[in-house]
């Protein structure tokens, strides 16, 4: 912000009240000098150096403040002041006082504490909203403040948040970048449960649960919406799973078709539906009073079973691909302080678990993407992944990591495990990738322990310790 622009704003909303005409200095009772309740800045620090300079020196910069109404002042510039001059004994400070707007003497307070740089990023979005509730507007806070539009909005976009979790996380070193991450996350509730990590190693896992349990319960909204459209009941999953009661007609994961949803009709018989813990939607009719052989029982049983395990199997699926993008976007983002400082431990990685090697996942580690890889008529060059801010240690880190040939399938591997079974089977390669991960400084999610150590419910066999199939 250049002089210019900070001498226009302070006579824009007062910040040099000594220049007015109606601006008084005298020195007043500290008794009745009281903190603005709407001071932006909630914490003040600590006062103790300030308080013994004070002791010494006196106040040297006169406090800004306002008269109320029930008699007193209410202080706009100089709350850090104030309280260091009350530890300090002082019985009196001087004082320009000066008359305000409700709206002048917030914008007043947000540009002195922002020249100073002492407001958080949920104080700035408190300020402004106040400054809303008072009748300013976008362009006008901009105006005020020096702030850009489109800064205030992301600003003001904050206090949709839940107040009390983003002020517990206003203390970390949240950036604007975090927070448009936040952003992407539509659903309020889940973007309040991923705001609890910001500013942590786990918010990038916190961040990529929200999205795919988001991307779920749209998914289900719009299973029901084509349901319920078209004439199925909607029963509980309790009473769907009553086989002796229902046969099921079809399962589905991401929902029917339009032309699903023809042949189903076309059956003529009357169908219901639920949607299990896990969003499988099942259509269900009731069963015809029939006498059932115990040869149609068996394939009945096998039948479902095999669905059943299928379903945990596309389940099982789904979480292994996010547990590799988080082990992705851990190595991609890995500062390059810490590879220096970890370097044997980043040798060791490749040492213990070497597998071959995956050019793409390295390619797409330096920033590549699939189509850009696709269109190229050769592979890149070491200068094509330079031009693209690859440095050395990096591209060492990169390249190590490319030789574990790390994947989505996680324990779906061939050799440890039955893809089509939707059981726990033991990898040797990802428990070894995970160990050596961790000794970089890698926190593995709940959701990775409980696929590695075969405690998660997505298997079909824990699926059925709990009390029969979901």
């Amino acid at each position: 912000m250049t002089e210019q622009i900070v001498k226009e704003l302070k006579e824009l909303v007062g910040i040099e009240p000594e220049q007015k005409s109606e601006a008084k200095l005298a020195y007043i009772s500290v008794d009745k000098l009281h903190a603005h309740p709407d001071n932006p800045r909630k914490d003040l620090g600590d006062l103790t150096e300030l308080a013994e300079s004070i002791k010494v020196k006196g106040v040297m910069q006169n406090l800004t403040v306002v008269p109320r109404a029930e008699g007193g002042y209410t202080v706009i510039i100089g709350h850090r002041r104030l309280t260091a001059a009350k530890v300090a004994g002082l019985t009196e400070l001087p004082c320009v006082v000066t008359e305000m707007s409700e709206e002048e003497q917030v914008a007043t307070m947000l540009l002195e504490n922002m020249q100073r740089s002492d407001l958080t990023v949920y104080e700035q979005a408190q300020g402004f909203q106040l400054m809303i509730d008072l009748g300013d507007s976008v362009q006008g806070i901009s105006e005020k403040t020096g702030f850009s539009e489109s800064t205030v909005r992301r600003r003001l976009k904050l206090t949709e948040l839940d107040q009390d979790v983003l002020k517990s996380v206003s203390g970390r070193q949240i950036t604007m970048a975090d927070f448009e991450k936040l952003d992407k996350i539509n659903d309020l509730e889940l973007r309040n449960k991923a705001l609890k990590d910001i500013g942590t190693f786990a918010f990038s896992k916190a961040v990529i649960n929200a999205q795919a349990e988001e991307n779920k319960r749209a998914e289900i909204a719009n299973m029901e919406r084509i349901c319920n459209g078209a004439g199925f009941e909607k029963i509980s999953e309790s009473t769907g799973n009553k086989r002796d009661m229902y046969d099921r007609v079809r399962s589905f994961y991401n929902g029917p078709s339009e032309d699903t949803v023809k042949e189903l009709l076309a059956l003529g018989k009357k169908l219901f539906y639920y949607i299990d813990r896990w969003g499988y939607l099942y259509i269900i009719a009731e069963k015809p009073e029939k006498i059932v052989s115990e040869k149609e029982k068996k394939e009945e049983d096998a039948k479902l079973e095999k669905e059943e395990r299928a379903k945990h199997c596309e389940l099982l699926k789904s979480a292994f691909e996010r547990a590799f993008r988080l082990r992705f976007k851990f190595i991609k983002d890995y500062p390059i302080s810490d590879i220096k400082q970890n370097l044997d431990d980043v040798i060791r990685l490749g040492f213990e678990c070497t597998d071959g090697y995956d050019p793409d996942l390295f390619y797409k580690l330096v920033g590549f993407t699939d189509e850009e890889l696709e269109k190229m008529e050769n592979t890149p060059t070491w200068d094509d992944c330079i031009s693209c801010g690859l440095t050395r240690h990096r591209g060492l880190l990169y390249h190590i990591y490319a030789s574990t040939e790390d994947d989505e399938n996680g324990c779906y591997d061939s050799y440890t495990w039955s893809a089509s079974r939707g059981d726990y089977r033991e990898s040797e390669r990802l428990t070894a990738l995970y160990a050596a991960l961790a000794r970089l400084g890698y926190e593995m999610s709940d959701e990775e322990k409980a696929l590695m150590d075969g405690t998660s419910e997505l298997y079909y066999s824990n699926s059925l310790k709990k009390g029969g199939r979901s």
